[in-house]
């Protein structure tokens, strides 16, 4: 990857919302970075299956684990409720949160239940509450102490 193809990238990156997509509009991303779209088009396709596009609409499949973590790690953290509330606000292509959901499973029924008219405030609340409680571990039963023996 040539050096004008990895500054595309990061300025992807930096550009891109909290699921991890990028809106491409060839004019501005010319305009920011003094680069051909030719650029952009080569960088993308040289992530391969790091990046999946959808009418303009570029998904980089790992941002969100490597930005907010997977599995109870992303259902603990804070943004949980940015990132249900930006599905809830914004209609995503299906390839895309499909692609999110296969990268981060724990989040396919929170993603339900946001789709299904749930507060994305309501939804996360719930689910901290859940992996805090599978986290809680249960005290050791008490042992009634035996009698000293003489």
């Amino acid at each position: 990857m040539s050096g004008a193809e990895k500054f595309a990238v990061v300025w992807c990156l930096t550009n891109c919302c909290e699921l991890g997509t990028y809106d491409h509009v060839p004019l501005v991303f010319e305009a920011s970075t003094g680069f051909t779209d030719d650029v952009f088009s080569s960088a993308m396709q040289k992530l391969g299956e790091g990046v999946m596009e959808t009418d303009g609409t570029y998904f980089f499949k790992g941002f969100v684990a490597a930005n907010f973590g997977a599995g109870d790690k992303l259902l603990l953290n804070p943004f949980l409720r940015t990132i249900l509330g930006r599905i809830a606000r914004r209609s995503y292509p299906e390839p895309i949160i499909k692609a999110l959901v296969d990268m981060n499973p724990s989040l396919t029924a929170l993603i339900e239940e946001v789709k299904a008219g749930k507060s994305p405030d309501e939804v996360a609340k719930a689910a901290w509450a859940s992996v805090a409680a599978k986290k809680k571990k249960p005290s050791p039963p008490n042992p009634t102490p035996e009698p000293p023996k003489p």
